[in-house]
């Protein structure tokens, strides 16, 4: 928990204090490494705009309503070039893929807020969203 708080500080500059920890996710791997991640879900109670600190962990932040995720005409799934697949999400010009979607699917299921999506609606993972990527 409170390695989540410090990585979130350090990559995006959330301030710890102003986060109320609510729990703990069930671990969850990555595919890809074949590393255990544990989410961790907090109300942040003083929100501020947030921007990329270590630029080498992350290139963008992005706040979205959880109505958008929730809306199955924002829902497919993705595949890469490698093989993988895996549920995402398309808001505007994002696309949401990876581990960063599957914790947001989990976490709208475990949460109760999913709705039915077409899962066969697949799409490639645009190019500019592998770029130095395997």
């Amino acid at each position: 928990m409170f390695a989540a708080l410090r990585e979130a500080e350090e990559e995006v500059g959330v301030e710890p204090a102003t986060v109320t920890v609510l729990g703990v996710l069930p671990p969850a791997q990555v595919r890809a490494t074949g590393f255990d991640v544990t989410g961790v879900v907090g109300w942040w109670r003083e929100p501020v705009a947030l921007r990329p600190v270590d630029v080498g962990e992350v290139a963008a932040v992005h706040q979205l309503p959880v109505a958008a995720l929730v809306d199955p005409a924002n829902r497919l799934t993705w595949e890469h070039p490698s093989g993988f697949s895996g549920p995402g999400f398309v808001i505007g010009d994002l696309f949401i893929w990876g581990f960063t979607a599957h914790l947001l699917d989990g976490l709208l299921d475990l949460a109760g807020w999913a709705e039915p999506w077409d899962a066969a609606r697949t799409s490639s993972i645009p190019r500019r969203f592998l770029h130095g990527r395997r």
